[in-house]
């Protein structure tokens, strides 16, 4: 894939990201700086720590501001949204938690995927670990920094198939790859693999098992 693909599509992925910590940050009561702080990170974290795990120093966001400025934009429209429709925000609760997930599940897919992409433009692609780590932690890393500062346990830990979905998408993008699809459709599929696992796991409010001890309470 070109340059300017990637471009693109990460910054779909800023975006999508950006209205999922946008939103958080207002149910968590938030002002405005707070909003747009939890917002930006959410959408550049997981950016942040794929460039510094592939050596690119500094990373992407502090050297074209462009990404910073979309996350920006992304989370002063959905402030600006949310203000607006207040009054009839909890009778729509169920509307914005689709919304909420629809965008999450495009981030964590487009980012999972371009993660892995650049590890093998980078020049690891005869090491599959590392790829499907740092494409894993590309699309997990934005989610789980908007958890931990919004007080939350992270999703990735807990709710949804999270990390399945972008651990398998991860590994879909890479033996596409490997096989010589091209990164188009390397891209294009495991982008849907990851956004199709999330939207059926919440639909149908999958979860991994855990244990459920007697006398200790769940704080979530």
């Amino acid at each position: 894939m070109s340059d300017n693909a990637i471009y693109v599509l990460e910054m779909i992925g800023t975006v999508a990201f950006a209205v999922t910590g946008g939103i958080v940050a207002i149910e968590r009561k938030l002002d405005l700086f707070g909003v747009l702080f939890l917002g930006v990170v959410t959408a550049l974290g997981g950016g942040v720590v794929r460039d510094l795990i592939l050596g690119k120093t500094p990373p992407a966001m502090f050297e074209d501001y462009s990404y910073l400025m979309a996350a920006g934009a992304a989370t002063i429209i959905i402030f600006i949204v949310i203000a607006i429709f207040r009054s009839r925000y909890a009778s729509h609760r169920r509307v914005v938690n689709n919304i909420f997930n629809i965008f999450d599940a495009l981030g964590l897919g487009i980012f999972a995927a371009v993660g892995v992409i650049l590890s093998v433009n980078y020049g690891y692609g005869e090491n599959g670990f590392l790829c499907i780590f740092v494409g894993f932690t590309t699309g997990c890393g934005g989610g789980i920094l908007r958890d931990v500062m919004s007080k939350s346990i992270p999703m990735v830990f807990r709710k949804r198939i999270y990390a399945v979905a972008a651990l398998a998408g991860s590994i879909i993008c890479y033996f596409m790859i490997l096989c010589n699809t091209g990164e188009a459709w390397a891209f294009g599929v495991s982008t849907a693999a990851v956004f199709l696992i999330r939207m059926l796991a919440a639909a149908l409010h999958l979860n991994l098992p855990h244990l459920e001890i007697e006398g200790v309470k769940n704080d979530d």
